[in-house]
């Protein structure tokens, strides 16, 4: 036996150290070092060329060949069976059996998939049905491979669940559960905190829908029962053009490299729109509307960037052309929704430029110890009543203040770095402007000039104080309506501060 596990020792090249399989001399495939170049934003012209396989879980069979004519009958099938991708991270037969043997849990390298049919650049089509939750990890491709609806086919998803993945295009697919996921999100790439990364993933075209309706439940219950939407983690990770709808926490990038969201339909969610932390993120073109209240003591926001005082540096981030509106319907039922919010870590690099905001509560767009941000080009409103939204750039709450910061060509009621430079005196402005009473650390930071902001050609709107003597502004047209306002027609008022 001894000479047996030495022989398949030196076969397979890996040493148990501590407990633990770790190959020393195989030299690790395209997935364990995937290009650092994100995926074209257009369809990769390799999947034109590449072949089409089918699937079909009424029609299909077990012993299909993947045809048209033919069709596999399970998309989890064909995955347990090693049939996708170039190469897999599933440990070989006689990697199985030197772990049982020595006890010791494997950890193998990413290597070449001598099952697989379905390779890069090939498209898998799904026809109409139930295909379950999707899980998958450890495969790896040198161009993408995409699993789609078919032609006009609505394949339905419990959830999707994938990690360890590079080079995939998941199109046109709809998810929508019975109940929560196990994991909170209906759609995610860190099913668990310890899984491995993925690069170069993209969620286009989906239909993402949670259990049950939010406006026609308890916002208590809803708290303990809905789903998260979609958590992003990775490098190189897309959404796009999908919709989500009727959850808790709508969209999360997390602490992540290369994440793009873009040109989604957010809607019917009860705390964040879009949560978002790590470097070079664009948050670009998508619409966030009608909030409901949380039902638990999260403070909700449109989009919030998450941090804390012991992570790393975050930014870049571009945030823009995006539509934020706490409520669409003529009956209102959004309550303490904020904008576009950083409130904690450090921040390097933001722009946030022609967005249309329109929140429940004064914070419409508020950085705290951001370092080069620049916020531009923005349409602020609010709703009837004494709160009036602003846009604001603020010390850090550990008191740091902010760097290279500037304020230009916005539309809002409301300017909190106003306060001091203006002919009025700035605890005037404060009353005016309703700053928050009971909010410490807001007053605290406005009893002088927030250092590192330059505020300059801003637009102030009624009902908002008059600043038409304060040289830094220009009077805008307003006041705003008292009724909600469609996607449509804060797209065409953001026109007149947008000049992209």
């Amino acid at each position: 036996m001894k000479r047996i596990y030495a022989t398949a020792l030196a076969v397979t090249g890996f040493a148990a150290l501590g407990g633990y399989a770790v190959y020393a001399s195989q030299r690790p495939g395209y997935g364990d070092n995937p290009s650092k170049t994100c995926m074209a934003l257009a369809a990769p012209a390799a999947a034109a060329a590449g072949r089409v396989f089918h699937v079909d879980p009424v029609r299909g069979s077990e012993d299909g060949d993947g045809s048209a004519a033919r069709p596999w009958r399970s998309l989890d099938g064909i995955v347990a069976a090693g049939l996708v991708g170039d190469e897999t991270r599933a440990p070989r037969l006689v990697d199985r059996a030197i772990a049982k043997f020595r006890r010791v849990t494997i950890n193998p390298p990413m290597h070449a998939n001598g099952e697989a049919i379905v390779h890069s650049g090939d498209t898998i089509l799904l026809a109409s049905g139930d295909y379950g939750s999707l899980q998958l990890s450890g495969l790896a491709n040198r161009a993408p491979i995409t699993i789609a609806a078919a032609p006009g086919a609505s394949p339905r998803f419990q959830s999707i669940a994938v990690h360890d993945l590079v080079n995939f295009v998941f199109r046109d697919l709809v998810v929508t559960p019975d109940r929560r996921p196990e994991t909170g999100y209906l759609v995610t790439t860190r099913p668990r905190p310890d899984v491995k990364v993925s690069h170069n993933v993209r969620f286009t075209g989906l239909a993402i829908d949670g259990a049950g309706s939010i406006a026609q439940t308890d916002p208590a219950l809803w708290a303990k029962t809905s789903a998260n939407g979609v958590l992003l983690f990775g490098e190189c990770i897309d959404l796009e053009k999908s919709t989500v709808r009727d959850t808790h926490i709508a969209v999360v990038a997390y602490r992540s490299r290369k994440i793009r969201v873009e040109n989604n339909e957010i809607r019917d969610f009860s705390v964040d729109g879009i949560e978002f932390s790590g470097n070079d993120i664009v948050i670009k073109n998508n619409v966030i509307r009608d909030h409901w209240p949380t039902g638990d003591t999260l403070h909700p926001d449109c989009m919030q960037g998450q941090s804390g005082p012991d992570l790393p540096t975050f930014g870049p981030v571009e945030i823009s052309g995006n539509i934020c509106l706490s409520d669409t319907t003529a009956v209102r039922h959004s309550r303490y929704l904020q904008g576009i919010s950083i409130f904690d870590g450090r921040w390097d690099d933001v722009r946030v430029s022609c967005n249309f905001v329109r929140p429940s509560v004064a914070h419409a767009i508020a950085l705290y110890g951001v370092d080069d941000a620049r916020i531009s080009e923005n349409a602020v409103m609010g709703w009837p009543g004494p709160i009036l939204p602003w846009i604001v750039a603020m010390p850090a709450k550990n008191g740091r203040h902010p760097t290279g910061n500037v304020i230009t060509q916005n539309s809002a009621p409301a300017y909190l770095n106003a306060i001091h430079g203006s002919a009025q005196p700035p605890q005037r402005l404060i009353e005016a402007l309703g700053v928050y009473r009971d909010d410490a650390v807001i007053r605290a930071a406005l009893t002088e000039p927030v250092r590192g902001v330059a505020l300059y050609e801003n637009a102030w709107l009624p009902p908002g104080p008059d600043m038409s003597g304060d040289s830094r502004f220009r009077k805008g047209s307003g006041p705003a309506p008292a009724a909600p306002l469609s996607v449509e027609q804060a797209k065409a008022i953001l026109t007149r501060t947008c000049q992209r």
